[in-house]
């Protein structure tokens, strides 16, 4: 059927008022009233004109299926979506508990139940002007705003929304200062290491919460390898995935393989956690006291030494040791560390001016400078169902 040759149905676009529109029709005895498009925005005279005629073709030549509710803007409260929208997030626990904080203490409380369709580029600088207000540094405001811009774009991909609306430019901030240990340093202060959990996280390459979440079946004795697929929590000893999901195997070593023992042995036979304290697993606090006590104890000996962060101390010195101190390349240091994006990496690049331009300009293809073949060599190797490339650090 032509469009234009359509009977009268009875749909009747009137204005109600100044600049406002609205469609009226009748459908199985009950009057329908539309003010605006799905997508939340006002009916104009065209629009309006526009689906009158969508609304008489579908009623005349689809009527077992009609459904007048179908034409009706729904609500879309940004409270309910954006809580939706963190539940249904893939990314790390922490993350998720991150972006679930900023939902309660910055989004909801300004948005509330807006309906986000409505939220337009003007909403968006009111919010950013609120966050600077507050005196937040601009870091913080950036990190809100790009969690925001997230969950926008996944508005956009579950068309919630046609078009994201403007951001404003954001305040560029210059990156924190890397510091951390050379192997010098390590060698003093390690004099002073009891536990070993430290030594695992000086040459695994693990982050923190990885080495506490360290399962015992994640030891292939047999492959003389250790999978890096756990993570514990900030509270709590309910094990998740790593913080950016992915799965990484090391080879033993030496040094990792002393750290694995030691950790088995005063592992309770029970506990399936590796590394643990008083028979039960570390605790993020407890992990970083020990931390501090055993820093504190180096720098009685050596007054030198400084007193770094246990990030800091371990997964960030490891990387710049293999940048700064053996010629690795980022591509080494991305897979050493389970860095899924290579900018992530290239932050360690940009603390050494020496190497910083060939690094970044090569450092995803070229191979690394192998003064060792045994420190290396990189194999493939098959771990709990996967195969990932492995690289010994």
């Amino acid at each position: 059927m032509n469009l234009t040759e359509l009977p009268d149905s009875g749909v009747r676009v009137g204005k109600y008022l100044q600049n406002r529109w609205r469609i009226i029709f009748t459908w199985k005895n009950k009057r329908h009233f539309i003010y605006k498009n799905w997508d939340g925005t006002k009916l104009n005279e065209h629009n309006a004109e526009r689906l009158k005629v969508r609304i008489t073709y579908d009623m005349t030549e689809h009527k077992d299926t009609f459904d007048p509710e179908s034409y009706k803007h729904t609500v879309k409260n940004f409270d309910r979506l954006v809580l939706k929208w963190v539940k249904e997030s893939t990314c790390g626990q922490d993350h998720k508990r991150t972006r679930e904080r900023m939902c309660n203490n910055f989004f909801i409380p300004h948005f509330k139940k807006l309906d986000v369709p409505a939220i337009r580029k003007k909403e968006i600088e009111d919010f950013f002007k609120s966050l600077k207000e507050k005196g937040l540094a601009a870091k913080t405001v950036n990190n809100i705003m790009h969690e925001l811009g997230g969950f926008f774009h996944w508005l956009e991909r579950e068309n919630l929304i046609t078009k994201i609306p403007p951001f404003p430019k954001l305040e560029k901030v210059p990156k924190r200062k890397i510091d951390w240990y050379t192997r010098e340093d390590h060698k003093q202060l390690y004099e002073f290491c009891t536990e070993p959990v430290f030594r695992f996280l000086r040459c695994s390459g693990a982050r923190p919460n990885e080495a506490r979440g360290l399962q015992k079946a994640d030891i292939d004795w047999n492959k003389r390898c250790v999978s890096i697929l756990h993570a514990l929590p900030e509270t709590g000893f309910k094990v998740k995935g790593t913080k950016t999901n992915s799965h990484r195997a090391v080879d033993f070593f030496d040094e990792l393989e002393e750290s694995l023992r030691a950790g088995m042995e005063s592992s309770p036979k029970n506990c399936s956690f590796v590394f643990t304290k008083g028979g039960k697993p570390y605790t993020r606090r407890i992990l970083q006291t020990s931390w501090m006590e055993m820093t504190k104890r180096a720098q009685g000996k050596y007054n030198n030494l400084p007193r770094l962060s246990l990030y800091e101390g371990t997964k960030h010195s490891r990387a710049m040791q293999m940048l700064n101190e053996e010629g690795r390349s980022l591509s080494d240091v991305q897979e050493a560390l389970g860095h899924v994006d290579i900018q992530s990496t290239k932050h360690y690049a940009e603390m050494l001016p020496g190497r910083r331009a060939d690094l970044l300009s090569n450092g995803v293809t070229q191979k690394s400078h192998k003064t060792n073949s045994s420190e290396s060599q990189e194999k493939l190797v098959a771990v709990q169902g996967f195969e990932p490339r492995t690289l010994r650090i």
